[in-house]
């Protein structure tokens, strides 16, 4: 769990600062979220498959399974950042708060869903 807090907290990092800076020039959550996850998600991906769950499964199946968990999490955190901004938060803040909000959702979906381990028949 510990590495898995050290790869989301710098994904975090990266997202954020993505999102804190385009956000004042385009104005839209989705499609600034869009961009800013998007640029993220490549070192997340990589780094939670090697390091942090250590999976053993081919890039095209764990590909797949991550690319559709990263579709409803992009989903619930944009809802959640566009929420927290309507209801007069800050868009850098709203952007932290709905991380902190979603991180039990993600690991949940990364452990048990997209690198679970398989069972070896013997």
């Amino acid at each position: 769990m510990l590495r898995w807090f050290v790869v989301g907290c710098l994904t975090v990092a990266i997202d954020w600062a993505i999102f804190v800076n385009l956000y004042p020039r385009i104005g839209s959550v989705a499609l600034t979220n869009l961009i800013s996850a998007s640029l993220s998600t490549a070192f997340n991906y990589l780094a939670h498959h090697r390091w942090t769950f250590k999976s053993e499964q081919r890039h095209v199946t764990s590909g797949t399974r991550y690319g559709i968990a990263l579709f409803g999490m992009y989903v619930l955190n944009t809802f959640l950042v566009k929420g927290f901004i309507l209801v007069g938060t800050a868009a850098g803040v709203a952007k932290l708060l709905a991380a902190v909000v979603q991180a039990p959702v993600s690991y949940s979906v990364l452990n048990f869903l997209v690198f679970r381990r398989e069972e070896k028949v013997i």
